[in-house]
Formats: structure tokens, C-alpha cells, sequence
């Protein structure tokens, strides 16, 4: 069932593979645009194992529905921002941490997020994924 998943989801990001080696690297940041109180920005140097649980994260989302034309409202958005930047393979990604939370690969193709990409960060930087319980 993996094989068949993953073929799909390949398909959907016109043939972008994401995998990992032992020389994966990844730094996690994150971006309080709006300076809210309480809120920290970091940026951290993650392990090759975490490195790779993540990459395997962004393989599983899904592509955000709608076509081209689609208008989302996202009103929650606080301004607070996570962004991924791996090397072998070199990927970006780039999130909000509230409203919509759309995943943006390579500055062109947005995903939905998912409850396990986002525990997945807390847990390889160990810092809340939610800024509000950083008070």
C-alpha cells in the first residue's frame, strides 16, 4: 500500500522524488513576522534522522485542491512563519504556522499540511510547533 501511495504522490509532484540519504541535511527556522510578544524565532540545525522522517512528511501531503484559480481565506494567519531548507535533495519549504497552513515546496507547489508533519517539527526541534504556548 506505501508503493502504491507513494506513486501517487510522486505523480502529483510531476515526478519530484524526495529521498534522503545519510548526508541529508536540514534547517528548521521559524519567523515571527508581526513581532508578537512571546513568540520566538529560531533556527536550528536538525539531525539526518529527523531530516529524513520530514522529508517522508512532505512526500505524504496532498496537493491543495481547486485549480489554478482557487481563492483561500485564511483569517487565522498570525504572521508566524516556518521555513525547511534541506540539502541532498535541495528542497525549501515554507508554512504558516496558523491559517490555512498550505505547505509551499520550491516556492511553486502548495500541500496541506497534516497533525504528523507539524509533531514531527516539535519533535526534531524540539520547540512547540504552536507559538502561543511559548508565553
Amino acid at each position: 500500500m506505501f508503493v502504491i501511495g507513494f506513486a501517487r504522490n510522486a505523480l502529483y509532484r510531476n515526478s519530484l522524488y524526495l529521498t534522503g540519504s545519510s548526508k541529508t541535511t536540514l534547517t528548521i527556522s521559524r519567523d515571527n513576522t508581526l513581532n508578537q510578544a512571546g513568540v520566538s524565532n529560531f533556527k536550528i540545525a536538525v539531525n539526518n534522522s529527523n531530516a529524513n522522517i520530514l522529508l517522508k512528511d512532505i512526500d505524504s501531503l496532498h496537493p491543495v485542491g481547486g485549480g489554478p484559480n482557487a481563492t483561500f481565506s485564511c483569517p487565522a494567519d498570525d504572521g508566524v512563519t516556518y521555513s525547511l531548507s534541506f540539502t541532498n535533495p535541495n528542497l525549501s519549504a515554507t508554512f504558516p504556522a496558523y491559517g490555512c497552513q498550505f505547505v509551499t515546496v520550491n516556492n511553486k507547489t502548495s500541500y496541506q499540511s497534516s497533525s504528523k508533519f507539524r509533531n514531527d517539527i516539535t519533535n526534531a526541534t524540539h520547540q512547540s510547533y504552536d507559538p502561543d504556548t511559548n508565553f
